[in-house]
C-alpha cells in the first residue's frame, strides 16, 4: 500500500484543485445541476466525489505550478463550465422560447407564474415546455451524457487549457441565432 502523503506534490495538488474547479463550475452552470432545488451542498459534494473517481485519468499538467500560472488556469476552468453551461442553456430557452410566443397567441401571456428554475416570473405554457424539455433531458438520459461529457472534457481539453477562440465564439453566435429560429418552429404548428 503506498503512502498518501507521496500524492501531496504541487503537480497533484493543482490538478486536483483545477480538475475540482472545472466539475464543481459545471455543475454550478449546467441546466439541471443548476436548479434551486439542488442544494449546493449536494452540488459540491458531488462535485468532489467526481473529482476523486475521476482525478487518476487526468494527463499531468503542462505548466509549472506557480500562482502566477494556476489564478490563469483557474479562471478559465471556470469559463469552460460557464461556456458548456450556456449552450445546453441555449436549448431549454428554446422551448421557453416556443412557450412564450404560443401563450400570446392564445391570450395567455398575462398569466404568468414564478418560475423556480429562472427565479423570474414567466407563462405557464413556457413553464410547461421547460418542464417537459427537463423531463426529456433525464428520460433520454441527458444527465449521463453530462457526465460522459466530464470525461471526455478531461482528455480532449487538458486542465487550465479552454480557450476562447473565434470558431466558438460564432457558434455561440449561431446558437442564439438557432435559439429564436428553433424555438419559432416549434411553437409555429399552434401559431398557424
Amino acid at each position: 500500500m503506498t503512502d498518501f502523503t507521496a500524492f501531496l506534490t504541487d503537480g497533484s495538488v493543482a490538478n486536483f484543485i483545477l480538475l475540482l474547479v472545472r466539475l464543481g463550475s459545471m455543475f454550478v452552470f449546467v441546466p439541471f445541476f443548476n436548479s434551486p432545488t439542488f442544494l449546493s451542498t449536494v452540488k459540491s459534494a458531488l462535485a468532489f466525489y467526481m473529482a476523486i473517481i475521476f482525478y487518476p485519468l487526468v494527463p499531468p499538467l503542462t505548466f509549472d505550478v506557480t500562482l502566477g500560472n494556476l489564478i490563469p488556469a483557474l479562471i478559465t476552468e471556470v469559463f469552460f463550465g460557464m461556456a458548456v453551461g450556456l449552450i445546453l442553456q441555449i436549448i431549454f430557452a428554446m422551448m421557453q422560447y416556443a412557450g412564450e410566443l404560443v401563450s400570446f397567441v392564445m391570450g395567455f401571456s398575462m398569466a404568468t407564474t414564478m418560475d423556480p428554475q429562472a427565479g423570474v416570473s414567466s407563462p405557464i405554457l413556457s413553464q410547461f415546455l421547460n418542464m417537459f424539455a427537463i423531463m426529456l433531458f433525464i428520460i433520454l438520459d441527458g444527465h449521463h451524457m453530462v457526465i460522459s461529457f466530464f470525461y471526455s472534457s478531461i482528455s480532449n481539453i487538458p486542465l487550465g487549457g479552454f480557450l476562447f477562440t473565434e470558431n466558438y465564439i460564432g457558434y455561440m453566435v449561431d446558437s442564439m441565432k438557432n435559439l429564436f429560429i428553433i424555438g419559432f418552429s416549434i411553437a409555429f404548428p399552434i401559431i398557424a
